[in-house]
């Protein structure tokens, strides 16, 4: 597998950079709580008697790069709604505008002042009147979110089950999509041409706005089982995440939107995250194909990486002593990125509901120059179409995004924004998924090893998502294991050619078919222990090697190849040493009290050496030895060695066990006998 860019990305916060003293809401369980366009942070406050939220500068008064702002117990808030505030959403591009939504089915847009501070509290006072509302819901608005390309326009959800388009500019609604229940999430894609919808029937509904006219309804895939709520999120072009529970574990799954029929499965399968009846939070950079999972009361926020093969890489685990309830990251065009310092984006989390603190995602890399690859192009704060070029542009779901180059900024020069070429490079090469709904089961013996990836680790159960990565490795070890496999074969097939030309026995037969040469005979003498006796061959061997020399028997096509080591002959009742011990009878003596001829050398074992021909202790076996040994011979051969040698091995052990034991006690008696003297 190659190795990610982005697999040393870590999560960094500083004590200077958080703003506290704040009253956030505790009231809107579904909520990230707090939004974020770069230069200003979003709040949804603690308010009775309606609805609140709170709009705060990101630089602190001295405009000091240290990001720690107290916020004032007094300063303007922005009020007007009748109920509980639920959402709140920037206006891609206008920083200067922001849409806020509640539970008294009312939609709010607001502009906030130019010069607008939370420290002069003298001249302001809360904001109650928006510049418009949208008022066509019934019921309460769960939801907003800004489309990426076009100007004004708006979608919202609510719970009178419909997902309303919105002309923010007229305060019109464009389309109207009817549910069979209420939406609890929705996300537009990279170019804003599909709008994904979560229902409370466990739908995942994908909706296309391309061409003119009414949006489609093209996809409808069954999502999670719990009827809790669902959140999505899309990815780059053509893919979507969804968080959701089965029972009381929370997991997540990919769908591609292009190559999979309606009602198939998740390409990735349902991953198990942890258990917890909060629920996940699910963000993504489309620039980057990143993934997070911020969950509601965790300490932790999950990063993965949508590779361009369909594969899912956890990148890092972001931990801390404090859990959140609300999440948000900040835009890509916002500029807020230091760029310099190799920072990739930046998140914003909410601690204890009195304060928020920034957390920089960092990507380490050991050159100071511009890396292209981890700052690819990202959307500009220009829009592409109006609200009404896009409602009646005839190919408006071919469009793409206005982008502007990392590196200007990195170099410091004037921004320029240009078309995108094309779509983010890691969400091109998406996995194709088989449409078909029945697969046919596949013997194992037909696998093929070439084409090991996600989609054929898809367990019938869902997999937690922390051992994805190790299934990934397994199989592939699995393909270059079986990868190698003809390379074994064909070492196989050559030892049998030998084999063959050698004329070595088949294991299968009993009887040896070799031709039988005459042997001298190797007396081996047993004695025991105690009383063994080192017995010199009449030629010593001259050297370590040659005491261990095997005994090579004639061949008639002049073929020579050593046997095997020879087997060691086990003696029925007693055990030999490798070197016969002498043992006195009244003197005390060591495992290495070995009795050594001056000039002569013995072998392991008292081995009577023939004149001609030199063997070791147990070589000869009978007289019908074979010419060669085939593979397998020769590892029966050797294992019943090491069986011997062990048995060998333990009878020395306890042999010197009991001869300490008599030394010990004679001793004693020596001891004695010259105590009465």
């Amino acid at each position: 597998m190659k190795v990610s860019k982005f697999n040393n990305v870590y999560g960094e916060t500083k004590a200077y950079k958080k703003f506290t003293g704040l009253k956030l809401s505790n009231t809107a369980p579904d909520s990230t709580l707090v939004k974020s366009n770069g230069k200003y942070l979003s709040c949804i406050w603690v308010s009775r008697g309606g609805g609140a939220f709170a709009i705060i500068p990101m630089t602190n008064p001295k405009n000091s790069k240290d990001l720690h702002i107290k916020v004032p117990d007094i300063f303007p808030l922005f009020r007007g709604h009748k109920d509980q505030v639920l959402d709140v959403d920037f206006d891609p591009f206008d920083q200067q505008r922001c849409v806020s939504c509640s539970n008294d089915s009312d939609i709010y847009v607001w502009d906030i002042p130019q010069d607008f501070s939370i420290f002069d509290n003298d001249e302001q006072t809360d904001f109650q009147e928006p510049v418009r509302k949208l008022d066509k819901h019934t019921k309460k608005v769960l939801q907003v979110l800004y489309h990426p390309l076009a100007k004004d326009i708006l979608a919202s959800t609510s719970m009178d089950k419909t997902v309303k388009i919105w002309n923010v500019a007229s305060g019109d609604v464009i389309y109207s999509l009817d549910h069979p229940d209420w939406v609890t999430s929705i996300s537009f894609n990279y170019n804003g041409k599909y709008l994904a919808t979560c229902c409370k029937d466990k739908k995942l509904r994908i909706y296309s706005f391309e061409g003119e006219g009414e949006p489609t309804l093209i996809k409808t895939f069954t999502t999670h089982p719990s009827p809790k709520n669902s959140k999505c999120c899309f990815i780059g072009m053509n893919e979507v995440m969804t968080v959701g529970f089965n029972g009381p574990e929370r997991q997540f799954a990919l769908w591609n939107v292009d190559e999979q029929e309606s009602d198939s499965k998740p390409y990735t399968g349902f991953m198990n995250v942890d258990v917890s009846p909060s629920v996940m939070l699910p963000f993504a950079d489309k620039s980057l194909n990143i993934l997070l999972l911020a969950g509601k009361g965790d300490s932790t926020i999950k990063l993965y990486e949508r590779l361009p093969n369909g594969e899912l890489n956890l990148l890092t685990d972001f931990t801390s002593n404090e859990p959140q309830k609300g999440f948000c990251i900040s835009p890509r065009f916002s500029f807020n990125t230091d760029v310099h310092k190799n920072e990739i984006f930046r998140g914003y989390r909410t601690l204890n509901d009195k304060a928020v603190e920034e957390i920089s995602f960092k990507c380490p890399l050991k050159t100071d120059k511009f890396q292209e690859d981890i700052y690819p192009d990202g959307p500009s704060f220009e829009p592409t179409l109006s609200a009404d070029e896009w409602i009646t542009h005839k190919s408006r779901g071919e469009l793409l995004p206005l982008v502007f180059s990392f590196k200007d900024l990195y170099d410091g020069n004037e921004l320029s924004f240009t078309t995108a070429s094309s779509v983010p490079s890691s969400t091109l090469n998406t996995p194709k998924v088989d449409k078909s709904e029945k697969k046919a089961k596949t013997p194992e013996s037909k696998i093929n090893t070439n084409d090991l990836s996600i989609k054929q680790i898809t367990p019938s159960t869902p997999t937690p998502a922390h051992r994805q990565r190790d299934l990934i490795k397994k199989y592939e070890k699995e393909e270059e294991s079986l990868g190698k496999e003809n390379k074994i074969n064909k070492l196989l097939a050559k030892a049998s050619n030998l084999d063959d030309i050698n004329n070595a026995e088949d294991p299968s037969k009993n009887n040896s078919t070799g031709d039988d040469e005459e042997w001298d005979i190797i007396e081996t003498n047993t004695k025991g222990v105690e009383n063994a006796q080192v017995k010199t061959p009449s030629k010593a061997p001259n050297s370590e090697v040659e005491r261990k020399e095997t005994l090579t028997p004639p061949s008639k096509q002049g073929y020579k190849e050593p046997v095997a080591e020879a087997d060691v002959k086990t003696p029925s009742k007693k055990t030999a040493t490798e070197a016969d011990v002498k043992t006195p009878s009244k003197k005390t003596a060591t495992e290495a009290d070995v009795k050594t001829p001056s000039k002569k050398t013995a072998t392991e074992a008292d081995v009577k050496t023939p004149s001609k021909k030199t063997a070791t202790e147990a070589d000869v076996k009978s007289l019908s030895t074979p010419k060669t040994l085939s593979i397998k011979q020769s590892v029966e051969k050797l294992s019943g060695l090491v069986l011997d040698l062990t048995t060998i091995i333990e009878g020395l052990k306890k042999a010197n066990l009991e001869k300490d034991e008599r030394l010990k006690a004679l001793e004693m008696k020596v001891d004695q006998l010259m105590t009465k003297k």
